[in-house]
């Protein structure tokens, strides 16, 4: 869903900007969950 299309408005790739940064927060948090529930 999140996909950076040329000539957009500039709000509309800052709206895929946003979309990829809250991914990456959101894999982040998962890494230190199972982080956590492996107990290293």
């Amino acid at each position: 869903g999140h996909g950076w299309r040329a000539g957009a408005s500039a709000s509309a790739n800052m709206g895929a900007i946003a979309g990829w940064n809250s991914a990456s927060v959101y894999q982040q948090a998962i890494a230190r969950i199972a982080t956590a529930i492996d107990g290293d």
